[in-house]
């Protein structure tokens, strides 16, 4: 298989996010960037590697550590003079993470990969999140540990890529709004969630993107009907009406039984899209309890 897209992953602690990325990575026959960002960005920067390691996702708030640790930087330039070393090693890192995507298609796990790309039109942000207990099971496995230092550290871990990732972006660590796939892989397994994000991105690339915007625009005009077809419904079943269409208008009204013979009996009420909000519009503001003619605002 071939592809022409980068994947970012997203992932909690335990929930298998760098094998689920070195199956993809295998069967597109692309390379994968997790800690070998860390290598990359510090031979680009002039950076210590070790550096980049007790700061990799670990945001550091503490103006003193900064100009401790800062005494370590091997000069990257006269523009990060005044800056706090774990920005600056946010920055190397982010120039890295840009500079890799450029080479081609790549899978990049962690590192706000997916902040640092998103105005890249070929990118697919996912997460990879997974329950609790199946994570325990996994660390306590591979780490050789107790069920309860496993969490321990799942907890602490997850802490600390969320606090980086909040703290860097504008967006929500682990939040779906803040990724294109989010899949479960204690549902899916390893290999399932592997060929799951596979075909996702195929079949994304096989759909040229002028069409995905016309299907988006589709979409978004059919859940506009439906939720004024909703809105029609509940005004029925609340007002007792039945709905006629009223001849060289543009027109829908509701009406009851008697008013069929008279048009001129209706009275305009005003039904939101997409919400739940009926109101009355009356011409003559004594007749409340009369439900009408539906006009779309």
């Amino acid at each position: 298989m071939k592809t022409n897209t980068i994947i970012t992953i997203g992932r909690e602690f335990g929930s298998a996010g760098r094998e689920i990325g070195k199956r993809i990575a295998d069967d597109f026959g692309i390379k994968l960037y997790d800690k070998e960002m860390l290598a990359r960005a510090a031979k680009e920067s002039g950076i210590c590697e070790e550096i980049f390691e007790s700061h990799d996702e670990k945001p550091t708030n503490s103006f003193l550590y900064s100009l401790v640790m800062d005494t370590y930087s091997m000069g990257y330039g006269n523009t990060y003079t005044d800056m706090p070393i774990n920005h600056k090693v946010f920055l190397a890192q982010f120039d890295a993470i840009k500079k890799i995507a450029d080479e081609g298609p790549c899978i990049l796990v962690g590192r706000c990969a997916d902040y640092a790309l998103e105005s890249y039109k070929n990118v697919v942000t996912v997460f990879i999140h997974a329950d609790l207990d199946a994570r325990i099971r996994r660390i306590a496995r591979i780490y050789d540990l107790t069920d309860a230092k496993a969490k321990d550290l799942i907890v602490k871990t997850d802490k600390k890529r969320s606090s980086y990732y909040n703290y860097y972006t504008n967006k929500k660590w682990s939040d779906a709004e803040s990724y294109e796939l989010c899949l479960n892989s204690a549902e899916l397994g390893v290999e399932g969630t592997a060929k799951m994000i596979e075909q996702y991105v195929m079949m994304k690339e096989s759909i040229p993107r002028a069409d995905r915007m016309i299907l988006i625009e589709l979409s978004e005009q059919i859940l506009c009907i439906l939720a004024f077809c909703v809105a029609v419904h509940r005004a029925l079943a609340l007002y007792d009406r039945k709905i006629i269409l009223v001849p060289e208008t543009d027109h829908i009204h509701l009406v009851n039984e008697h008013q069929r013979a008279d048009h001129r009996q209706v009275h305009p009420v005003q039904v939101g899209l997409g919400r739940e909000r009926v109101k009355p519009a009356l011409k003559d503001q004594r007749q409340e309890h009369c439900l009408n003619d539906i006009v779309l605002v």
